[in-house]
């Protein structure tokens, strides 16, 4: 009998899930899954193909104006199912799913072209950044160098210690132009230096940083390289195997278009063995046994793994990486410098001021200011007057706003940005 109901189940999850995938592909456009979510779509009305077949992957609707993905990015149509898809399915059968967390872990290793056993799962960035400060074996008077344009959980970490162990902190200001800013960093270097860190990609101004010459350079003189990589991933290409710091933390919400809650931290395995571990669990250890009071934990990034794991969030991850392979990276890029450009070409640049960088180090984040007018206050009415999202910089006394250009931005949205910013700094 109970051989009979498991049958019964397992042919009625798989008849509602392939029916689901069915009305899906079939009938999207009359049944989309954000009904399924409780919330309301509208019919696409965008002018660019590319943006329209992009929209289709989410569940924006076509009038949200959304030029925030360096914030957060919404997450694909694709990462929702599986993230329900998958619960739905461990919870019927009350399993770990630890086999599905090792091969995503792979495949999202293989990503950023390193070796799973070199990554832990993370909650967001922030928690990457905060494992990487207090793993490392610092002491007064030690120096930390971090930018000033880090994110508050970049730069959190390292101010804690400061008033805890009473490190020193040094703050590096950024050439904008981002021509000089490796020797801005040899240029503040002492034998005190400890670690270096930095953001690959500014959430300022999206200004990408060499970080392959920066990490090299403090290899040579002995220096922790920690890369805060939230702009970066999904952004530019992330081949950790070439860039070798020894901490990369990134996380799954933003231009990777993945769940929220997740990410992750690569550790160098060359100094592992100089490291102290925050926490410790079940899967940190190659030995273990109580009665002889022994612990020999791993040597790798994944003794960090310890304990239950939302499996399902990880599954999300990968279907994200998965999607940015799928797309091609290289192909996102363009259609994002492309829209960027756009409004580059439709703007009155004489009531502007340009902050993010026109040259290899640009991104598709772009920052400026509007001399004439209060930019916060400009933020605030895109949102509440026009329901268009971007974010106010306030990082560094910027003053600026910040706009993401993403996949799914059409030409028609970028139009509409243009017309409501002229509006409000129209004299």
């Amino acid at each position: 009998m109970k051989n009979s109901r498991q049958k019964h189940s397992r042919r009625k999850f798989l008849k509602k899930n392939l029916l689901g995938s069915f009305l899906l592909s079939t009938f999207g456009s009359f049944f989309p899954l954000s009904d399924l979510f409780g919330l309301s779509r509208q019919s696409l009305n965008v002018t660019d193909i590319k943006a329209e077949n992009a929209q289709n992957d989410f569940i924006l609707p076509a009038d949200k104006l959304y030029f925030n993905t360096s914030s957060l990015g919404p997450s694909l149509r694709i990462v929702m199912e599986n993230v329900y898809d998958n619960w739905k399915h461990l919870e019927e059968n009350v399993y770990n799913g630890y086999q599905l967390a090792k091969k995503s872990k792979e495949i999202i290793a293989s990503f950023f072209k390193i070796d799973a056993k070199d990554i832990c799962i993370t909650r967001n960035t922030t928690e990457g950044i905060n494992m990487a400060a207090k793993s490392i074996a610092l002491s007064a008077g030690d120096e930390v160098i971090i930018s000033t344009h880090e994110h508050v959980g970049g730069a959190s970490p390292w101010l804690l210690l400061e008033k805890e162990k009473g490190i020193v902190v040094k703050l590096l200001d950024m050439d904008l132009t981002a021509s000089n800013n490796l020797q801005r960093l040899k240029d503040l270097i002492t034998p005190k230096t400890k670690a270096v860190s930095i953001s690959h990609v500014t959430c300022t101004t999206g200004m990408e940083l060499p970080v392959q010459d920066m990490v090299q350079f403090c290899r040579e003189k002995g220096i922790y390289s920690v890369i805060d990589g939230a702009q970066a991933v999904g952004v530019v290409n992330v081949d950790l195997s070439a860039i070798r710091p020894d901490f990369y933390a990134c996380a799954a919400h933003k231009w990777l278009f993945g769940p929220k809650g997740i990410g992750l931290l690569y550790i160098n395995p060359d100094i592992m063995q100089d490291l102290h571990p925050l926490y410790v669990g079940a899967y940190s250890d190659e030995n273990y046994n109580l009665n002889q009071k022994e612990l020999k934990l791993k040597q790798t990034a994944d003794r960090n793994d310890y304990g239950t794991r939302n499996v399902s969030l990880l599954l999300g991850f990968k279907s994200a990486v998965e999607w940015i392979e799928q797309k091609g990276l290289e192909s996102i890029r363009e259609e994002c410098f492309a829209s960027k450009n756009y409004f580059l070409s439709k703007i009155d640049k004489n009531k502007i001021e340009i902050l993010s960088p026109d040259n290899e180090f640009e991104t598709s984040i772009l920052t400026i200011k509007i001399n004439s007018k209060s930019n916060e206050s400009i933020v605030r009415e895109l949102d509440s007057k026009y329901k268009i999202r971007c974010r106010y910089i306030y990082e560094n006394e910027l003053d600026a706003i910040r706009i993401s250009f993403a996949i799914f931005n059409s030409k028609k949205q970028i139009d509409m940005l243009v017309d409501a910013m002229n509006e409000l700094t129209r004299n």
